[in-house]
């Protein structure tokens, strides 16, 4: 593992399904890859024997990540992830980038017969590791041509931007910020994930947040509490990201509360997936500060409002809502359905009322509410009946 600044920050690619059976979701080049399930996976998953304890733990998808994967431990590794239910970003070692084409057409026929696959992993951050445009072209073009699944690639840049020009070679991007190693705000999980999305429109983006402590890179900034990982996760999603790939699972597992804060996280997550996986519709919602800053923290020039939301309507209403404010803010929020009654802010155990279709809460920092709208009618999807 890399231990330079965006190189830690690392690529990631997540996704994968949680039963084995079903396939992964056929990409065309060029062609967005939305996803019909929410990637929730892991980087640095070395032992196969871990397999086990991190699809008790909630994952779906699992990564190596390292540069010198054999062919033969490639495939080694599919087939226990299959055995275990879970996904696999596949490397594609930057070890070998400069083999012909020869070689890397036996790697993508010989590994994308497992279905355990999930998407490929192009050589990740190569702009800080002198990767060309054209290395990762040919490497893109590969995939495409002799993958008959056609699955997405994937990598980590490392860079804020701007991927203009690696739009063309990519499917998925992984972004993702390490407030605790840069000594950053946390805001700055929306400023990469914002990135990604502007310059790359077209493709999808995957959240990669921090599960480790600094001391293992040679920095002292610690690693994030459960309820900071809390935070970075929603705010990825609420950004715009279809899935979340934490970096990593060698490191921060030996953070039992953390590890245990994280599994409570992919939890709630998994509950709201059908949520989270329902198509955008109208932002209408409005928020206003009451009380308190009504800023982020200014991170290399980005500056957002405090509170960000993310409003879904299928099944039922919903609304996502974090505080990337340095401290408490007390927020307004307008606009909700004129039959609305009520919220309840789940898995807090809290019901506030609506009047006029307005209601106000607090926000301590980093603090995440997720609201389930209830109208005078309401209607309980059976699979949020435990919420």
């Amino acid at each position: 593992m890399r231990l330079l600044r965006l190189m830690i920050i690392l690529s990631i690619v997540l996704i994968s399904n949680c039963t084995s059976s079903v396939s992964p979701r056929i990409v065309l080049d060029n062609e967005k890859a939305n996803l019909d399930f929410l990637p929730l996976g892991l980087y640095t998953v070395i032992f196969l024997d871990d397999f086990p304890k991190v699809k008790a733990a909630g994952f779906n998808m699992v990564q190596v990540y390292h540069d010198t994967q054999s062919l033969a431990e490639a495939q080694a590794y599919l087939e226990a992830a299959e055995a275990a239910g879970l996904r696999v970003l596949q490397n594609m070692p930057r070890d070998y980038l400069n083999a012909d084409d020869e070689f890397w057409i036996q790697w993508v026929t010989t590994l994308s017969a497992y279905d355990a696959l999930a998407w490929w992993y192009l050589p990740e951050e190569p702009t800080l590791q002198g990767v060309s445009h054209a290395d990762i072209a040919r490497l893109y073009g590969i995939i495409h041509q002799y993958d008959p699944k056609h699955r997405p690639a994937a990598t980590y840049f490392g860079i804020e931007g701007p991927l203009n020009d690696w739009c063309d070679v990519v499917d998925i991007i992984m972004a993702g910020c390490y407030p605790e190693y840069e000594g950053e705000p946390r805001a700055c999980m929306k400023t990469w994930i914002d990135t990604a999305r502007q310059d790359c429109p077209s493709r999808t983006v995957i959240g990669v947040p921090p599960f480790f402590d600094t001391s293992d890179f040679g920095r002292s900034g610690g690693h994030p509490t459960p309820h900071e990982a809390r935070f970075d996760a929603y705010t990825a999603l609420i950004g715009g990201a279809s899935g979340l790939n934490w970096f990593s699972y060698q490191n921060g597992a030996r953070l039992t509360e953390l590890w245990a804060g994280l599994q409570e996280i992919v939890r709630e997550l998994h509950e709201l997936s059908p949520v989270i996986l329902s198509p955008d519709g109208p932002q209408t919602v409005r928020v206003r500060v009451i009380s308190g800053p009504a800023q982020s923290p200014n991170n290399h020039g980005y500056v957002y409002d405090s509170i960000q939301i993310l409003q879904k309507e299928e099944p039922g209403a919903y609304l996502f809502a974090s505080n990337l404010a340095t401290d408490t803010v007390v927020a307004e929020f307008s606009g909700l359905s004129p039959d609305a009654v009520s919220v309840d802010v789940l898995y807090e155990g809290r019901r506030i009322p609506v009047l006029g279709g307005s209601f106000r809460d607090s926000f301590a920092e980093a603090d995440v509410h997720i609201y389930r709208v209830l109208a005078s009618v309401t209607y309980l999807p059976l699979i949020m009946k435990n919420l």
